[in-house]
């Protein structure tokens, strides 16, 4: 594809614009002033009707503005509250937005009014999308059905949509800034439940020991998603975004990125999460250690000021029931390592070694295609030691992946992974005058290493927030090939 037609991506075409637009708009008018005659006539269908104007709106906007369609489906996408709400039938009003706005996109493509972006991982995709096949047809009659089938199309077809729609550093910077929004709106909620504004038992929390065997009983504020470890994933994955955004920003949108980060590091600690508390950790050293380096001198100092501070930070400001939880934890898991015995080490990471070690024979007893889409836990959870249970999650996402989809998947999965991180690793020829691009480059490094780290203690491979940073890594460095010295576009 020549790489003029990048920023052309489902985009319609600059004739038929104008005249697109204005029949948008008065379809839209018309809707709007038809709807609300019927809803004055039949007071009784109003939300029927009002979910009706909102879909012809939408649609109408996939037409004429399709990027900011394509926003709203992230923003649903991203937020589990809002992707939850039912429409019609049971189905969800992400699953409804997004079908409605991928049957736009294909239509743009057969009219040939958008070029589809092809990359080389797409060659990846295809292939993890045979294996899913053939996994699934060899397990049909498995515990999980179709639905997690279902998951892992969406998956896919996020990484394509993201790839083909952030064809400019501003759309890049707007999904990032997506991002932010979502999790700050996670935030808000888990603070206003907190302070007791908000139902009782709207925002879930469970209720668990401080470490295993100490009969101390904290309460971790679970958010929408019900799980503490994944509601920490997502609100840590904002910062390195609101990172990347403070040096350029002005004032006023300064103290936004503050209360932002503020709120989610407030209600962060309420989740109490371990695997929370690594991830943030290992981003905030990659964020310092990717500063201007001046010499070796300077270097060694700034690690060993970092060593200091960030422990110091915590032990001062974290609630004294978490760093209990820290202590006691690290102790036992360093006694564990000590014995290195295997009873011990199924104890490792709060029991996550048991189900470590469940994943791994399920996986050594079906290693090439798995189980299925979602049957590994069910196969996970007849190898556990510790636990009788029906299912039991890998507590991994490479393993969960190894268990769908076998060690055949898991290659495909690993390489694809691997590939967006390294569209986004670190380098010293950034073109002059992207810093925008740059800042985006490194905020996506960031998040991808936050999410490697956390994903190693957390099945959380089929987030959607996952396959929407692996498309924005491998659309940003598309996108950095036009902003490069002597490439077509930016010497046309």
């Amino acid at each position: 594809m020549p790489k003029s037609m990048m920023n052309k991506a489902f985009a319609p075409l600059r004739k038929n614009t104008g005249l697109v637009n204005a029949l948008a708009l008065s379809a839209l008018a018309l809707a709007v002033i038809a709807v609300s005659a019927l809803v004055v006539i039949l007071p009784g269908a109003s939300t029927y009707l009002l979910g009706l104007m909102g879909g012809v709106g939408y649609i109408l906007l996939c037409v004429s503005q399709p990027f900011a369609a394509f926003a709203i489906l992230l923003l649903f996408a991203l937020t589990v509250w809002l992707s939850g709400i039912k429409v019609a039938g049971g189905v969800s009003v992400m699953i409804g937005v997004g079908a409605v706005f991928t049957l736009t996109w294909l239509t743009h493509l057969i009219f040939r009014s958008a070029t589809f972006i092809r990359v080389r991982e797409f060659g990846l995709l295809l292939a993890l999308s045979a294996v899913l096949s053939i996994s699934t047809l060899l397990h049909l009659d498995g515990p999980a059905g179709l639905a997690a089938v279902s998951t892992y199309l969406q998956l896919f077809l996020f990484f394509i949509l993201v790839i083909n729609l952030a064809t400019t550093p501003e759309r890049l910077t707007i999904i990032g800034n997506l991002i932010i929004v979502s999790s700050t709106l996670l935030a808000v909620l888990i603070l206003l439940d907190q302070i007791g504004w908000l139902p009782p038992q709207l925002i879930p929390e469970q209720n668990l020991s401080i470490a295993p065997g100490v009969a101390v009983i904290i309460s971790r504020t679970a958010g929408v998603w019900g799980d503490a470890n994944v509601t920490a994933l997502q609100l840590t994955i904002a910062l390195p975004f609101i990172m990347a955004r403070w040096p350029g920003a002005s004032q006023a949108r300064r103290a936004l990125l503050l209360a932002a980060g503020g709120t989610i590091l407030v209600t962060f600690v309420w989740t109490f999460s371990m695997g929370g508390l690594l991830g943030l950790s290992v981003m905030i050293m990659v964020k310092m250690l990717m500063a201007p380096r001046r010499h070796r001198l300077f270097i060694i100092a700034r690690n060993g000021l970092i060593g200091i501070v960030a422990p110091s930070a915590f032990l001062a400001f974290a609630p004294e029931l978490f760093v209990q939880r820290v202590v006691i934890l690290f102790e036992s898991n360093v006694a564990a390592l000590n014995a290195f015995d295997r009873a011990s080490l199924l104890t490792i990471g709060t029991t996550r070694g048991d189900a470590w070690w469940a994943a791994l024979q399920a996986i050594a007893a079906a290693p090439l295609f798995g189980y299925g889409p979602g049957n590994g836990i069910y196969a996970n959870a007849s190898h556990s030691i510790l636990r009788s249970t029906i299912f039991l999650s890998p507590h991994n996402m490479f393993l969960a992946v190894a268990g769908d989809l076998g060690l055949v998947g898991l290659v495909f999965f690993v390489v694809l992974f691997v590939s967006a991180l390294r569209a986004v690793w670190p380098q010293s020829n950034v073109p002059a005058g992207a810093s925008n691009l740059q800042s985006t480059r490194q905020a996506l490094f960031i998040a991808l290493i936050g999410f490697t780290v956390q994903g190693m203690l957390l099945e959380v491979h089929n987030m959607k927030l996952l396959w929407i940073l692996l498309g924005m890594a491998i659309a940003y460095r598309e996108v950095s090939v036009q902003a490069m010295p002597g490439s077509k576009e930016t010497t046309r």
